[in-house]
């Protein structure tokens, strides 16, 4: 509160509202990619939610969770809820690396300064991940019963993920409406590094927004805080 206070209100308020428009992107990214028809302004509530469900969760787990949880209600189908939340990783994926592409291109002085100043690894959280991981890697692992579902499951989503070989639309909406997404997420973190009077370029906060983004995600702690 503090901060926002001395900081710069028009560069706030702009951020804000980059923020507030992913939602609506995401939402519409999930309506294209589905296989079957579902209810955009139900996605969108579902959106607004798993943001404030993320905070109180680790931070991949309460989206992965809501959305997956959704789209099987929204569908009728795990294996459509499945090879929907597959397309959206796949297409997340291509579109960070379009997005890190032109960061790179754009700054490389950033990863040289990176590179010259390595930050202190924290190997006992490294260690307690690698933990928690290998205890559930171990119990699917040795469990007749998940490894029974888990062959089924995987059967049935590849049938339903070859499928979006007939529609090339969805994987380019997918691409497309993630790449926007990630942009809002990126724009708004800009801003307010601009609004506090932290000069930086967009290709640093590019960076900084995805190395923030993957170990958040794999940091067990609600919203990824510490990450």
């Amino acid at each position: 509160l503090q901060a926002a206070k001395s900081a710069n209100k028009t560069l706030l308020v702009a951020a804000f509202l980059v923020f507030i428009l992913g939602f609506p992107i995401v939402a519409y990214k999930y309506y294209i990619i589905v296989p079957t028809k579902i209810k955009y302004w139900l996605t969108l509530q579902v959106q607004i939610a798993s943001a404030f469900i993320a905070k109180l969760l680790p931070m991949s787990v309460g989206s992965l969770t809501v959305n997956t949880y959704y789209l099987t209600y929204a569908t009728k189908s795990v294996t459509k809820a499945g090879s929907t939340m597959a397309l959206n990783a796949a297409t997340s994926t291509t579109a960070f690396i379009f997005i890190i592409g032109f960061a790179l291109i754009g700054n490389l002085g950033t990863i040289e300064h990176v590179t010259s100043n390595p930050p202190q690894i924290k190997w006992t959280l490294v260690a307690f991940i690698i933990l928690v991981v290998g205890f559930i890697l171990w119990r699917i692992i040795h469990s007749k019963k998940y490894i029974d579902r888990l062959k089924k499951g995987s059967q049935e989503l590849w049938l339903n993920f070859k499928n979006y070989k007939n529609d090339p639309v969805k994987i380019i909406g997918g691409v497309v409406f993630n790449g926007l997404g990630s942009l809002t997420g990126i724009t708004a973190l800009f801003l307010c590094c601009r609004a506090v009077g932290l000069e930086v370029t967009f290709s640093e906060a590019i960076l900084s927004y995805t190395m923030g983004n993957i170990v958040g995600s794999l940091v067990p702690t609600p919203g990824g805080l510490g990450g």
